[in-house]
């Protein structure tokens, strides 16, 4: 194009380009660019297949949030920016010296198609989005009692920063970026800032992996991009609100208790409700205890909290808290052979401990497990563990611990009862002590697979 340029020169004036080349090869190369750009993101659409053990458990960190870095697609995409840059720039044309990338699952955003705004070091950008059909499908839910899940593979791209607009002058120092939100339902359902920083500095056009932060002989274009992401659609099993058909894990009708067996056999079926603490005596007989509050942070199972004070006790102490929501899978998939899985990740840490060990139990399933009691009546019930099923035995301390776990292929048109329990125990304590548990956990129902979607 510098070739083309130089040529086209009028040897009459050499200063300015002929109006055939800003006229007609401009416009030419615009257009070019724009084609280019659509073409990467279309491409990254449909090769950043986010569906693995390491992206979720990444992203599940910033749930609450609903927003997170990308740190795939970025590459791609920073490069591509850059080189438009580079392009407007040999035509004496103005580019954006910071820009960046989110990409959403089109049915995710409450906002629909108006525009999504961001604060970058004081400065708003927003734009509406484009969208772009994928091979990959994400999961929506249809609320309701029960909630209908279902694959999608619209996605909704926007892209920040304006070709051909004169932009800010940036300082080379690091500079503060959000999401502008309105409340916690806008522009999507989030109970935390998405938020980060972002440093412009200058680049060498020639070698783009040698920057400064101040502008030299070599380093000449200014330049900054941010990405981020969040393709595990609404994260229904994480952030509906408990008030929003949840049921605790064990009392969905009358008499229904708490099951001990699968996490002690020596203790006594009792009649337990969910929340409890409780206490045993020497013929491991369950007694409820006061002293303890739980909450969960933002109204949803996505962070479950327990603190009090548990009391003295020459056996047992039982504390347990969970909860489960009817669901119904949809009757379609994105292909014949896609299939549905349970997806969870989670983080647990407690405090407390007696003498006799302590032991914290994370179940995570899709159903309820029911024993019968001795008269061959259906009285106990816990949550499932075929997603996840992790003992931490004598972890007490400020030490977090984590997990991930998927289940087998789920049925489509099938009713399902997805929970997130843990079940806290320790033995003789010799005194009061002061007690906390937290669970933080992001649970999906996943797609696999992909749809047959034609390169267009």
């Amino acid at each position: 194009m510098q070739a083309n340029a130089e040529y086209f020169f009028n040897p009459a004036d050499t200063i300015a380009p002929t109006e055939w080349f800003t006229d007609n090869c401009a416009t030419w190369i615009r257009e070019e660019v724009s084609a280019f750009l659509w073409t990467v993101d279309y491409l990254m659409m449909n090769i950043d297949d986010y569906r693995n053990q390491h992206r979720f458990e990444f992203d599940m960190q910033y749930a609450n949030a609903g927003l997170a870095p990308d740190n795939i697609s970025i590459l791609a995409l920073a490069r591509a920016q850059f080189v438009a840059n580079m392009l407007y720039g040999a035509l004496g044309l103005n580019f954006p010296v910071v820009s960046g990338h989110i990409t959403l699952p089109k049915t995710y955003a409450t906002i629909g198609n108006a525009a999504l705004s961001v604060n970058i070091g004081g400065n708003l950008r927003d734009t509406t989005p484009t969208v772009i059909p994928g091979i990959i499908p994400y999961t929506y839910w249809v609320d309701g009692n029960p909630a209908v899940c279902h694959p999608d593979n619209q996605w909704n791209v926007y892209r920040f920063g304006t070709l051909g607009k004169s932009d800010v002058i940036w300082p080379t120092t690091s500079q503060p970026f959000q999401v502008v939100a309105s409340g916690t339902q806008s522009p999507w359902v989030h109970f935390a800032t998405a938020q980060g920083t972002i440093t412009p500095k200058y680049y060498n056009p020639r070698n783009p992996n040698q920057t400064s932060l101040t502008k030299t002989s070599e380093c000449t274009v200014e330049f900054a991009y941010f990405a981020a992401s969040w393709k595990w659609g609404f994260l229904q099993l994480t952030n509906t609100q408990l008030t929003d058909n949840w049921v605790k894990s064990n009392k969905p009708v009358k008499d229904q208790y708490f099951a001990f067996l699968p996490y002690n056999t020596s203790l006594t079926e009792n009649s337990a409700n969910v929340p409890f603490a409780a206490t045993t005596n020497s013929w491991k007989c369950t007694y409820q205890t006061g002293g303890i509050t739980w909450t969960n942070l933002y109204g949803t199972t996505g962070t479950m909290q327990m603190s009090g004070t548990i009391n003295q006790s020459s056996h047992y102490y039982v504390i347990v808290d969970g909860n489960y929501l009817n669901v119904t899978t949809g009757s379609e998939l994105p292909s014949t052979t896609s299939t549905i899985q349970a997806w969870a990740w989670y983080m647990a840490n407690y405090t407390m401990k007696g003498s006799g060990g302590d032991d914290l139990t994370i179940s995570i399933g899709t159903t309820r497990e029911f024993y019968e009691n001795d008269e061959g009546g259906v009285d106990f019930a816990t949550i499932g563990n075929d997603v996840v099923s992790t003992n931490w035995h004598d972890q007490a301390g400020t030490t977090w611990n984590s997990g991930f776990g998927a289940s087998g292929n789920l049925k489509v048109n099938t009713s399902y009862q997805p929970g997130v329990q843990y079940y806290y125990q320790t033995y003789d304590l010799s005194y009061a002590v002061p007690a906390s548990i937290a669970l933080i956990s992001g649970f999906q129902f996943v797609y696999g697979g992909y749809y047959p979607q034609p390169i267009n």
